[in-house]
């Protein structure tokens, strides 16, 4: 007795193909990126702060960060010098995350919409 799947072949091929592009989530980590950087609100003296606000996609996910010396400290605070935390980039992404999971969503589904077989 034997067994045929079909479209087993079809299957696998298309599976690989989708796990590699939900592998690959660079391009979706980049905007997500970019959602955080938008809607970021820092405080604003000359708008420096702002303006130095970069994403990079990384290999785990999405780093978002200013190169500014003190903008961890307008961030989190500096209790020894009466500096209040102004949590700027984490509201930011509390605002952005409905947006950013719709971006995965979005990428996962396209790449599962090529599945093909059994």
């Amino acid at each position: 007795m034997s067994v045929e799947v079909k479209g087993a072949d079809t299957l696998a091929r298309t599976m690989s193909k989708a796990a590699d592009r939900i592998g690959d989530m660079s391009s979706t980590e980049a905007d997500a990126g970019r959602e955080i950087v938008t809607r970021s609100r820092p405080p604003v003296r000359t708008g420096a702060l702002a303006r130095s606000i970069r994403a990079t996609a990384t290999a785990e996910g999405v780093d978002v960060a200013s190169s500014l010396v003190y903008a961890p400290v307008i961030h989190n605070g500096w209790a020894g010098h009466n500096i209040r935390a102004n949590p700027f980039l984490a509201t930011a992404l509390d605002r952005a995350v409905p947006t950013i999971e719709q971006q995965y969503g979005r990428t996962i589904s396209d790449a599962m919409a090529d599945v093909r077989g059994v």
